[in-house]
């Protein structure tokens, strides 16, 4: 379709099944080509020209002098799939997540840098560097570094719970996982998708034949 159309399914062939659903705590590429910016979302996100953009923060600022101090402004209306507003708490609660050792982040490297984090109100945070660091806002749109709340934190690795386009249906292990359109999404008109499923096939000629039979639309990667 030249201009898109609303409603309708799509099934995509992934050559490999996630090691859990949780891009924060696991280093396998296959995890955030199911959720990153589909179920789970960050502060800002990676634009498909490279470019860093805003995501859950409609804007952010940060003192030129010293390049240590950024301030986030946050979306105002944005729920997760359970309900819960997002706000500056769910900020501060999941960046202190990433810089807890006990999390056992998979890249700690980059929130070593973060001095504080703090809410200054319910949609404005101010994160403090120790160090200028040229690769902060990069890593802050990294999978790594999606937005969780506090509540839904334990369902992450088997069922996230976001603020993305999708919400989490079910994960029928060695098959498929199932995401569907989230009514209460923030960006208006979108999704235009009703369900997407990830189907699991790692035999290139087994994707090829469901891929001919229909059976799947898109072959990822």
């Amino acid at each position: 379709q030249q201009k898109p159309v609303h409603g309708g399914s799509l099934t995509i062939a992934q050559g490999v099944e996630p090691p859990g659903l949780d891009p924060t705590t696991a280093t396998s590429a296959a995890i955030p080509r199911v959720v990153y910016s589909n179920v789970l979302e960050g502060l800002l996100k990676i634009d498909r020209k490279g470019r860093v953009v805003p995501a859950l923060a409609k804007d952010y600022k940060f003192d030129t002098k010293g390049g240590k101090t950024y301030t986030f402004l946050l979306k105002k209306g944005v729920t997760f799939h359970d309900g819960k507003p997002f706000d500056a708490e769910d900020v501060k609660f999941t960046l202190e997540r990433l810089m807890d050792p006990k999390t056992g982040t998979a890249h700690p490297e980059y929130y070593k840098d973060i001095e504080s984090v703090q809410k200054m109100d319910r949609y404005t945070v101010r994160i403090k560097l120790k160090n200028a660091n040229s690769m902060f806002l990069f890593n802050l749109a990294r999978p790594d570094s999606v937005i969780v709340n506090k509540e839904a934190v334990d369902k992450l690795k088997t069922a996230p719970v976001g603020t993305g386009p999708f919400k989490f249906i079910e994960w029928v292990r060695g098959d498929h996982v199932t995401l569907a359109k989230f009514d209460g999404y923030h960006k208006k008109g979108v999704p235009y998708l009703e369900k997407v499923t990830f189907k699991f096939i790692g035999d290139p000629s087994a994707q090829i034949a469901s891929l001919k039979a229909g059976d799947i639309d898109v072959i990822a990667y």
